[in-house]
């Protein structure tokens, strides 16, 4: 349960932290024309103060354009659990090939709608295949840099535990996970506000 909570968390980095939404049935992008809309970016400020300054890259602590820079291999490593180390590192691909989407209203838009419709606030990005073949192929060719699918990434994430409690044996079995976006504040979320 802790690793399902820290890659649910993981997926935070991409979940839609905005306001005021009402829920709406599915977008179906093919009978929709596209309406593209200008997203409100308003979350810039938040402090880095917050985030482990170990975490930054040695000597080299902000990009050109003033904003740090990070070492996310080494956020990702733990020496303890090989298995949460590697589900750390896709889940982070997946981020990079999807945080380009999150700029498109309709995309947005389409993400609260399925994580509305499901039990853990949660858009399966392998029902994109579906509802948006366009988007789904749009991850899919983003994953391609890394050598990566949707459905290699599906087949990776697994976990086994590396302490289980054997009075319970169920805590010795291995974890499959879902790669999905999870939506928090599903009921506000605005798909026009920065997500």
């Amino acid at each position: 349960m802790k690793n399902f909570i820290k890659s649910v968390g993981l997926f935070a980095v991409i979940s839609f932290i905005a306001v005021s939404c009402k829920k709406d049935d599915i977008v179906d992008e093919s009978s929709n024309p596209i309406q593209l809309k200008e997203i409100r970016y308003e979350l810039n400020n938040i402090p880095l103060e917050k985030v482990a300054k170990s975490s930054m890259v040695q000597n080299t602590n902000k990009s050109n354009n003033g904003n740090y820079i990070y070492d996310y291999a080494l956020l990702a490593t733990n020496p303890d659990d090989a298995d949460d180390e590697k589900i750390n590192n896709l889940l982070f691909k997946l981020t990079e090939a999807t945080a380009p989407l999150i700029k498109d209203v309709n995309f947005n838009q389409l993400i609260i709608n399925m994580a509305s419709n499901s039990e853990t606030q949660s858009a399966n990005l392998l029902d994109l295949q579906n509802t948006a073949p366009n988007y789904y192929n749009e991850i899919n060719q983003n994953l391609s840099v890394y050598g990566l699918s949707l459905e290699l990434i599906e087949d990776s994430l697994t976990h086994q535990p590396i302490a289980p409690n054997m009075d319970f044996p169920e805590t010795a079995e291995l974890e499959y996970y879902v790669p999905s976006i999870f939506v928090p504040n599903i009921d506000l979320a605005d798909p026009s506000l920065q997500p």
